[in-house]
């Protein structure tokens, strides 16, 4: 994983992570309702099972980066979207407990990602 080390080793990079994972969120929250339920579903899920597991959160962002990069390739495809929104949190998560990241560019991303995931109106 040192690729994630080097994602966030200058102050501005954190920062530009954070405006990317927010612009991905307004993207997304554009798609149709049925479309956000189903991405807002999926990435609950990963969190919930993350959470329970978090000694393998370096496996899970790996799974979700390799998911991004398997067969979706636009921001509007639901499988690019969710997984996007996976590999953010775990790298916000994984970012903070390192050190590698700021934690309040940290805290912003995971509960940006939290609060579309878990909102109600995406579990009726």
């Amino acid at each position: 994983m040192g690729w994630f080390a080097n994602l966030f080793n200058k102050p501005i990079a954190s920062q530009m992570y954070e405006r990317m994972v927010v612009s991905d969120l307004k993207v997304i929250e554009q798609l149709p309702s049925p479309v956000q339920r189903a991405i807002a579903e999926d990435v609950s899920r990963f969190i919930d099972m993350a959470r329970v597991n978090s000694p393998l959160l370096d496996q899970f962002l790996a799974a979700a980066a390799q998911d991004r990069h398997r067969g979706a390739s636009s921001k509007q495809d639901p499988r690019w979207a969710a997984a996007s929104l996976k590999e953010a949190w775990c790298g916000a998560k994984l970012g903070k407990a390192r050190g590698l990241i700021n934690s309040s560019t940290a805290d912003v991303i995971v509960q940006g990602i939290e609060g579309f995931a878990f909102n109600p109106k995406h579990h009726r």
